[in-house]
């Protein structure tokens, strides 16, 4: 663990909140609506299943090369792209 990995997990903070306060967004959106509670919640997670997959597929091709790289200070960038590659697959299986 050191500063870049600490770096890449305020990053996955981020993301999870993100997409956390737009999902109960849409929810209280759909109950505003006058859909019942459990209906909501089951719409919301099927609207926003697809951004919430784009966003992880886009962070892990981003962080791909980090994790290949070889050059000189490789080792730092690789401890970035290992977390959060890590950190996004295990939240989206």
């Amino acid at each position: 663990m050191n500063i870049f990995s600490g770096l890449g997990l305020l990053l996955l903070f981020g993301v999870v909140k993100k997409n956390a306060i737009l999902q109960i967004d849409h929810t209280n959106g759909l109950r505003g609506q006058g859909m019942e509670r459990h209906d909501a919640i089951i719409q919301a997670n099927r609207d926003r299943l697809r951004p919430i997959l784009m966003t992880t597929i886009a962070l892990v091709a981003g962080m791909t090369p980090l994790v290949l790289s070889s050059g000189p200070g490789s080792g730092t960038n690789r401890s970035i792209g290992v977390l959060v590659i890590g950190g996004q697959s295990c939240v989206c299986c």
